[in-house]
């Protein structure tokens, strides 16, 4: 080494030895690098398609599973406070959810036929012309025929598989008879005089029974229209 390769301050460089190119060649690993280490991280890698499957196979059958019967929505009647009425309630409630939505209509029409019955549907001069006239009741007029009917359509539309095989699958044709005989005796009462050879007139409540009917009629159609309604509180 000469003077001109020394630095100048007194270290010596020692030159470093030319690289064998057949040498680096045989030295190729021999191992291929596609084989993760040790110390990588072994994550699988899952395919989007079987993931999507995966996810609905472990779904849980409860949750996904549709209710057989397609209903509006769930019925909830208002709560008066008593235990035994409540309960009465509770059990109506869920008689009439598995319902169809026009039985479940026809129901509120019977119902409705049940309170008209209180209702004065005549007023009858039963002492005179002078003196006050006295209230006559559908009750009085179709009373025991009238609610044989309405409590045996009842029956027959909430009790629905003990009515299918009491009447041997004619409870539909049943329900529309009974349907047709309650409207019919109404429509009698309300036509015919209340008291024979004594002077009446129509109250104002006979209005309702009146309506009633031709409701009876749109029932026997199919054609019940939604009834308007408060909304409930939370439960």
């Amino acid at each position: 080494m000469t003077d001109e390769e020394t630095p100048a301050d007194g270290h010596v460089l020692r030159q470093v030895p030319e690289l064998n190119t057949e040498l680096e060649g045989e030295a190729t690993p021999i191992v291929s690098s596609d084989i993760p280490s040790d110390l990588e991280e072994m994550t699988p890698v899952i395919d989007q398609v079987t993931q999507q499957v995966l996810d609905s196979e472990t779904t849980d059958p409860v949750i996904d599973q549709q209710p057989a019967h397609t209903n509006d929505e769930a019925v909830r009647l208002p709560r008066t406070g008593l235990d035994e009425l409540d309960s009465a309630l509770s059990d109506l409630e869920s008689a009439m959810t598995n319902l169809a939505v026009q039985d479940r209509r026809l129901v509120v029409v019977l119902g409705c036929c049940f309170v008209s019955l209180f209702m004065p549907w005549f007023q009858v001069w039963n002492h005179g012309s002078s003196l006050p006239t006295t209230a006559v009741s559908g009750l009085e007029l179709a009373g025991l025929s009238c609610l044989f009917m309405i409590v045996s359509l009842v029956i027959f539309i909430l009790a629905q598989s003990m009515s299918d095989e009491l009447l041997r699958g004619n409870r539909r044709l049943i329900i529309r008879l009974f349907t047709v005989a309650l409207m019919m005796r109404m429509l009698i009462a309300l036509i015919g005089a209340p008291v024979d050879q004594i002077p009446w007139r129509h109250s104002a409540w006979a209005i309702f029974p009146f309506v009633l009917s031709i409701a009876l009629v749109v029932g026997l159609m199919q054609r019940l229209p939604a009834f308007p309604r408060r909304p409930l509180p939370p439960s």
